[in-house]
């Protein structure tokens, strides 16, 4: 006579709760990253699927990953709330603040971002003790059936690290490879993988960028006049880049920081509202005008 196996249910019920907390906190991860929608819930499926594999191949595979993925996501969390995924600007912003500005920064993030990170950090807990808790062993039958799903689980979460990134490596030239660099890689739909190849593809960017405007600030201008006809002998058109209009001692901020505005003979505008939250897309319409150019996504910033 065969004995029953008396903690089958409970090992079945801590098996689901292990998994349900895996797939939010797969979740919350991807929210941590900047992602939203429908894309979100892809990103964290693949991520959730990659978890389950490494668990299956090794536990300290899978606790590196997990630890990995918790402590890119925990950092970038209360960023993410507040601008979304990483971008050039935001690296750019890191890369050339202050302490004073980082800690104005840090005191003026709403507290919902802080409560959000301490919830994601009580899922990370709840994984790491969840994660002591193992199944008992099935029947063959459901072995065989648990082994296929792992195999097809292996299957797409390699498919989602090198699908995107081999089809962009194809389908651009040499050129166009050399060019690209770190930006192919980070077609890759694997979290926290390609937060990783973002942030170092970016600061590449930047790097770049920054390198080219020091060589622009060294370069003797080479343009002419023409032909002119003004009533004034010069015009200063003066771009708040990065700046906030509460900021500005012209607008009643306490300290002098637009002393050249406040003394000039100038017409200040007082309800100007930018038709574009970059700078990039603000010049294309302010020169262009509008003249049925679509733009993606443009939240106007007063």
């Amino acid at each position: 006579m065969t004995k029953p196996l008396l903690n089958s249910a409970p090992s079945r019920k801590n098996k689901l709760i292990f998994l349900t907390v895996l797939w939010l906190f797969s979740l919350a991860s991807i929210y941590g990253f900047g992602r939203l929608g429908l894309q979100a819930v892809s990103y964290a499926f693949v991520l959730y699927l990659t978890l389950y594999v490494f668990r299956r191949l090794s536990n300290k595979l899978f606790i590196g990953y997990l630890i990995l993925t918790f402590c890119l996501s925990f950092l970038y969390l209360p960023h993410a709330i507040n601008y979304g995924e990483l971008t050039i600007g935001i690296l750019a912003s890191v890369l050339e603040t202050n302490s004073n500005e980082a800690v104005e920064y840090l005191i003026n993030t709403p507290i919902f971002s802080y409560v959000a990170s301490i919830g994601y950090l009580l899922l990370f807990l709840a994984i790491l003790k969840l994660n002591n808790t193992q199944p008992k062993k099935l029947p063959k039958f459901q072995r065989k059936t648990q082994q296929y799903l792992f195999y097809f689980a292996c299957l797409l979460v390699l498919l989602s690290m090198v699908q995107k990134p081999l089809y962009s490596y194809i389908k651009y030239d040499t050129e166009e490879r050399q060019q690209m660099g770190w930006k192919i890689l980070s077609k890759t739909k694997s979290y926290p993988i390609k937060f990783v190849i973002d942030f170092f593809w970016l600061r590449q960017d930047y790097y770049q960028q920054k390198t080219k405007l020091d060589r622009a600030k060294l370069q003797t201008p080479t343009w002419q006049i023409i032909r002119s006809a003004p009533k004034y002998k010069n015009y200063v058109l003066i771009i708040g880049e990065s700046m906030r209009k509460d900021y500005m001692s012209v607008y009643g901020y306490p300290l002098a920081t637009t002393p050249f505005l406040q003394s000039t003979p100038a017409i200040i505008f007082d309800d100007y509202i930018a038709p574009a939250s970059h700078t990039g897309y603000l010049l294309v319409v302010k020169s262009r005008g509008y003249g049925g150019i679509r733009y993606l996504s443009i939240v106007n910033i007063h």
